[in-house]
């Protein structure tokens, strides 16, 4: 039983630096993006209504309601 749960505390810690490193990698990809947005609104070119990522493009219909 020691045992057992050595090693489910260890592959908890193991999933907790995974999940720290991905949180870390998306941490600077939002900044990337977000300095790309700055500065594209700095020079003039304002993100696109379409590229929100709430819309549906106009290829992707609804499913049906059942």
């Amino acid at each position: 039983l020691h045992s057992d749960m050595h090693e489910t505390l260890w592959e908890m810690h193991r999933a907790q630096d995974h999940f720290i490193s991905q949180i870390d990698m998306l941490t600077q990809k939002i900044v990337e993006l977000q300095q790309t947005l700055f500065a594209q609104s700095a020079a003039g070119h304002p993100m696109s209504s379409g590229a929100c990522c709430s819309q549906r493009p106009p290829s992707a219909p609804l499913p049906p309601h059942i």
